[in-house]
């Protein structure tokens, strides 16, 4: 499916900015998340994990309890419902903080769910997203919510955005197997037609070295898989992620989006929970995630081997092109230009890297720009990325491709890798970055940075925070060269250059200088000047 499709507004339709792949900016103000739920006594799970990481998320957590359960590791000693009169004061109070979205945990008894049916039916015009963990059985296995209950669940699926089950209440809800993937989609269609939007099916429960949660929405579904980590204190995962998911869309994160932030938070989670007293200990909130991107797998696609070519390097020697220069282990300064004559006017002057973006040209003009354009860089050893026209470029045997999110559908990324082309892909958010790191390209591009005239960009800019967050990330996720590109000039380009991206693109701060040549020289000393100080 292609990506826009799932990049689709969730919440208020007034709003028509997407929030951009990096980490929320600071603010003076949280916004906040009602969680619906059982209080934990001993702390392991419920209310008190929804605490936590909406606390980790930068989210302020308040609260509606609907049962306090003594538990711990071994049983459920006891548990008490709240009355739906305690129940709509506490929802009451809390609406009054004006949560962004909404939560629901344990719901302990028949009359609590047919009072949050009548009480959601009221606010969902408000476009704030609930998010539904069904929650009816403790991990320890003992029961938390009255018979009934699950019997019963379907009447509350049409005023959720999104269902967490895992793999046991998926079976117990559905009452469908869930042994393979194609019954994991009977599964999710089920609760489509009982009025869920999304689904997200744990597969925790699975034994297999790879975590796999399964993603279905509009008829298309994938996978987000992690690879198993071997600790024993799991306690809490189910309500950290609802709750994640919950706090991402609070801080204004697409629902796809928020559902890969909350996948990674609760691997970064799993990776640093601990014993309490030698007990099996619950996950550990760690702040907005940053590591543990999972991999992505299309599940509607035709066919996934195009998702496993492999791209080559841009530093590597390239039989086209010659051997890149030594000194260009960095892709540096990164023009995007529109015609041949502005490779002639800037590679004298150093460029190592440049992209030939032509959107107004078609034919035998387009193919002699791009013909006339390959041939200039090969002499002079420059990377050339042609934008977006990849049958051109393996016709004619360019260096590299450029390609959006919305091209990847189209183009043969197959064939791409088959003729030893590079390839540089766009992204914005964590879902197509995701998508785009399932491909492993040779760069990843990152933006935008700051606000831009040059593109129409749904996306709030990064900022220099944001940059750093995703420099940091895939640094640590596999070293694959970023550019850094969206707004960037003469002004901001020494901070840009600190942050550790590899490449950093610019198109009107050339294209559009007094003197194109003057601009370029003194851009690319500001960057060598940048990184001998953090060299």
């Amino acid at each position: 499916m292609p990506v826009e499709k799932l990049h689709r507004r969730h919440h208020s339709p007034t709003q028509n900015t997407v929030q951009s792949h990096s980490a929320p900016p600071a603010s003076e103000s949280r916004p906040a998340v009602l969680c619906i739920g059982g209080s934990d006594s001993s702390g392991l799970a419920g209310l008190q994990m929804d605490a936590r990481f909406c606390q980790a998320m930068n989210v302020h957590q308040a609260c509606v309890i609907t049962a306090v359960t003594a538990q711990n590791n071994q049983c459920v000693i006891s548990h008490s419902a709240t009355s739906v009169q305690a129940c709509q004061a506490q929802f009451d109070a809390a609406m009054a903080l004006k949560p962004q979205a909404i939560k629901i945990g344990l719901i302990a008894n028949l009359e609590q769910l047919q009072w949050l049916c009548k009480t959601l039916s009221h606010i969902r015009a408000g476009g704030i997203p609930i998010i539904f963990d069904p929650v009816t059985v403790a991990s320890c296995g003992g029961e938390l919510a009255e018979k009934g209950v699950a019997d019963n669940i379907a009447q509350l699926l049409p005023y959720c955005d999104v269902i967490t089950p895992n793999l046991p209440e998926a079976e117990a809800l559905s009452g469908t197997s869930l042994s393979t993937d194609q019954n994991i989609n009977a599964a999710a269609q089920y609760f489509h037609q009982q009025g869920a939007e999304w689904v997200y099916i744990k597969g925790g429960h699975r034994q297999s070295k790879t975590l796999r949660d399964i993603v279905s929405h509009d008829q298309h579904m994938f996978a987000l898989e992690q690879q198993r980590q071997e600790n024993k204190n799991l306690r809490g995962t189910g309500c950290a992620l609802a709750s994640s998911i919950a706090s991402a869309l609070a801080l204004g994160y697409e629902m796809v989006d928020a559902l890969v932030i909350a996948n990674m938070a609760v691997a970064e989670g799993i990776y640093h929970a601990k014993a309490v007293n030698h007990e099996a200990g619950p996950i550990s909130a760690q702040g907005f995630p940053k590591s543990f991107w999972p991999h992505y797998v299309d599940l509607g696609a035709k066919q996934q081997e195009p998702m496993q070519c492999e791209f080559k390097d841009c530093t590597a020697p390239n039989t086209r092109i010659g051997s890149p220069d030594e000194k260009a282990d960095e892709l540096g300064l990164y023009p995007v230009v529109d015609r041949y004559q502005w490779l002639e006017r800037l590679l004298p002057l150093g460029i190592h890297t440049i992209q030939l973006r032509i959107k107004d040209l078609d034919g035998q003009a387009l193919k002699e720009e791009i013909e006339k354009s390959i041939a200039l860089a090969r002499e002079s050893n420059c990377r050339l990325f042609i934008n977006d026209h990849w049958e051109l470029a393996i016709e004619m045997g360019a260096y590299g491709i450029h390609l959006g999110q919305e091209d990847l559908d189209k183009a043969d990324l197959r064939a791409i890798s088959q003729a030893g082309l590079r390839l540089g892909i766009s992204n914005h958010t964590h879902f197509e970055l995701i998508r785009c790191l399932a491909i492993n390209p040779s760069y990843i591009a990152c933006g935008p940075v700051f606000a831009t005239q040059s593109k129409d960009m749904p996306w709030i800019p990064h900022g220099l925070n944001g940059l750093r967050y995703w420099c940091e990330s895939l640094m640590s996720f596999q070293n694959r060269p970023l550019v850094a590109i969206g707004g960037i000039n003469r002004e901001n380009i020494s901070e840009v250059a600190q942050c550790g991206s590899s490449g950093i693109a610019l198109i009107s701060a050339i294209t559009e200088a007094e003197s194109p040549e003057k601009a370029t020289r003194e851009l690319l000393q500001m960057i060598e000047h940048a990184r001998e100080k953090i060299s």
